[in-house]
């Protein structure tokens, strides 16, 4: 979903629970 929406900061609910850096 992330590499669709052109967003910050994504939600680490969605990615399994662990923080991401902003992409």
């Amino acid at each position: 979903d992330q590499r669709r929406r052109p967003v910050g900061p994504p939600p680490a609910e969605h990615r399994g629970g662990r923080a991401l850096p902003p992409r």
